[in-house]
């Protein structure tokens, strides 16, 4: 994504101004503030519907009760430069780093990292927060591009990584600042929770990660500065059949849907002009942080967006996001959950002594969207 200034009338926006056994308890979770608060409405076509969130009937907030929940624990990313990204997420929004070490890997590990020599592995967490955390991996691979090089916004794969903010306006300064690569302050109605405006903004970290910031005014909640994560998005080819997937194998629970119909967003995701954004936003059941968003992008004559899959570049020989790694109550049941509902299997259950896992049996999948998911059994 190129990231670039606002100015004029482009959008109808304006610039607004411990230690490793603290790691990941599925069932403890720290209170994180959700994005939004569903409501009712009628059901649309994404293609006519103005700005809205929606719960539809065909979403029982729990289609298979039975089904162990996961929780979303790690954003895994490969980085160039761990010391330099850690300092990002550290520096920048106030990231606590947990862990710091080398590790080598046995062939086929859940991480599909390289066995040929140690690799460094950096643990960050939001202070008070054991969700939604990120990993740095480090592959010395020279040459290597980013996952998202000269993607389009149609593309298949993980976007970015979200943050609750108290003030946009002055993060997105002092990113500015810093030396990043920042979209200007916009803002824009949540029609269903009027009076709600949000002020977002959108930055670019090391590997090509991708940032946004949300503030919500009149602000709901006590925040000072950012909290998150709050959540990771993903563009994908049908958000309907990678929710199901979510819910059916993972247990995850159905929290929303949103379509946008506004300039301030499509500035944002880098929509063509009448272009739309539908949302599905999914979270572990029993979670209070870590959601989901599955994008769909919509040009200006309402038919979906096709786009190129970036799953073969969401690998560590690529730098940025690509694997979403989960805690699980009963890991032999979801990945035969998962496999039963098209994921594919990509490494068997493995133990790992290091930390965040600590003893604990492991595995990946990759599921029917695409996405390579980590799968984590929980302590």
């Amino acid at each position: 994504m190129q990231i670039s200034s606002q100015n004029g009338a482009r959008t109808s926006g304006r610039r607004v101004h411990n230690t490793c056994s603290r790691m990941l308890v599925a069932f403890s979770l720290a209170l994180l503030i959700t994005l939004f608060k569903p409501s009712v409405a009628q059901a649309g076509s994404p293609s006519n519907a103005h700005d809205s969130e929606r719960i539809l009937p065909s979403y029982p907030t729990s289609p298979n009760p039975s089904t162990p929940t996961a929780v979303l624990g790690w954003l895994t990313i490969s980085s160039t430069d761990t010391k330099k990204a850690a300092r990002f997420f550290q520096n920048m929004l106030g990231m606590v780093r947990v862990a710091d070490l080398r590790v080598r890997l046995p062939k086929g590990n859940s991480l599909l990292l390289p066995t040929t020599h140690s690799v460094r592995m950096v643990l960050l967490n939001m202070p008070g927060s054991d969700v939604a955390g990120i990993r740095l991996v480090e592959v010395n691979s020279p040459g290597r591009e980013l996952i998202r090089k000269g993607a389009r916004p149609g593309d298949y794969g993980f976007f970015d990584i979200g943050f609750l903010a108290e003030d946009t306006a002055s993060i997105h300064d002092r990113f500015v600042a810093a030396g990043y690569n920042c979209k200007d302050v916009v803002e824009y109605p949540v029609p269903p929770l009027a009076p709600l405006v949000i002020h977002e903004s959108l930055c670019e970290g090391p590997d090509g990660i991708l940032v946004v910031f949300l503030q919500r005014n009149p602000p709901t909640e006590n925040l000072h500065g950012l909290h998150g994560s709050l959540h990771s998005a993903r563009v994908v080819p049908d958000a309907d059949r990678s929710s199901a997937f979510f819910r059916e194998a993972l247990g995850f629970e159905f929290r929303g849907e949103f379509l946008y119909d506004n300039d301030a967003v499509r500035y944002i995701v880098d929509l063509p002009q009448k272009g739309k954004l539908r949302i599905l936003s999914i979270q572990g059941a029993h979670a209070t942080g870590g959601r989901l968003l599955l994008f769909e992008l919509f040009d200006d004559s309402g038919r979906k967006m096709v786009g190129k899959d970036l799953k073969d570049r969401e690998t560590p020989d690529h730098a940025g996001l690509y694997l979403w790694s989960f805690m699980v109550a009963d890991l032999a049941r979801t990945v035969r959950d998962s496999v039963a509902r098209g994921a594919t299997l990509i490494c068997k259950p493995r133990r790992y002594g290091f930390p965040p896992y600590n003893g604990r049996l492991a595995a990946t999948v990759q599921a029917p969207d695409g996405a390579r998911l980590e799968l984590v059994e929980a302590p």
